[in-house]
């Protein structure tokens, strides 16, 4: 293997540990019982501390503007073409999800929670039944969530596919997708807009400032979010010939 090769090789491990690390702490940061706690390094231990709560909520607006706009700008058509001209389109994919990381995990790390302004307090250790209640709905959440990933095509979804492709001089792994498939995903590549919706809201502990991440994330999925009725009916065709497939079985 040549240099360039070795280097796309590393550069695929690195993001595919950083997605895998990243989504493990969001997992943390979304379902601990409690407040939005930020597992902040000791660097960003005081950056931005403060006790007023509307300077809280304006950094907290300005993280949720920041992933927002990574996510936006990084998913512009400009920007992918940009990155073909430059010869790293089999990139883009990786590229994409490794600024998705690192806002993040700006996000996670410098979080302010407001635990002053509660909409509902539910105490999990003095209801045993709530706990258990909290605890199997998220856990069917984020299943379907990184089930959904796997389904549809994980190492792909990461941008990894496409390196080991290009390695192998193969065509592009999304271009070998059927054309139905491949427009759904240019209108919607998030597994459950649901799950995650139950991720953002069912929660034992919302103060203001988890209640404005449900708004914002959920809004922003829902004005993002491109799917029609061809997309539709697609999914309907799919979903009716794996049944059929599974009844021949």
């Amino acid at each position: 293997m040549t240099f360039k090769d070795n280097a796309a090789v590393s550069l695929s491990i690195g993001v595919l540990c950083c997605c895998i690390f990243t989504l493990g702490q969001l997992v943390v940061f979304l379902s601990s019982h409690g407040s939005l706690k930020p597992n902040r390094y000791t660097p960003f231990t005081y950056l931005g501390h403060s006790d007023s709560p509307w300077l809280q909520i304006t950094i907290d607006l300005l993280l949720m503007s920041l992933f927002v706009l990574q996510h936006s700008w990084q998913n512009r058509k400009s920007v992918k073409e940009f990155l073909s001209d430059k010869g790293f389109r089999v990139f883009e994919r990786l590229l994409y999800n490794l600024g998705s990381c690192l806002a993040l995990q700006v996000l996670i790390q410098l979080w302010h929670p407001i635990p002053s302004w509660i909409v509902w307090e539910i105490s999990t250790s003095v209801y045993p039944l709530a706990w258990w209640f909290f605890a199997i709905t998220h856990s069917i959440a984020w299943l379907i969530i990184y089930g959904g990933c796997f389904v549809m095509d994980l190492t792909e979804l990461l941008g990894a596919k496409q390196v080991f492709y290009s390695l192998q001089n193969w065509p592009d792994p999304l271009s070998l997708k059927s054309d139905g498939l491949r427009r759904f995903y240019s209108h919607m590549r998030h597994p459950s807009f649901c799950a995650l919706a139950l991720l953002l809201l069912v929660h034992p502990t919302m103060q203001i400032d988890r209640l404005i991440l449900a708004h914002v994330f959920l809004l922003y999925m829902i004005l993002c979010t491109r799917v029609d009725d061809v997309d539709y009916c697609y999914q309907r065709r799919m979903l009716q010939r794996k049944e059929r497939d599974l009844n021949c079985t």
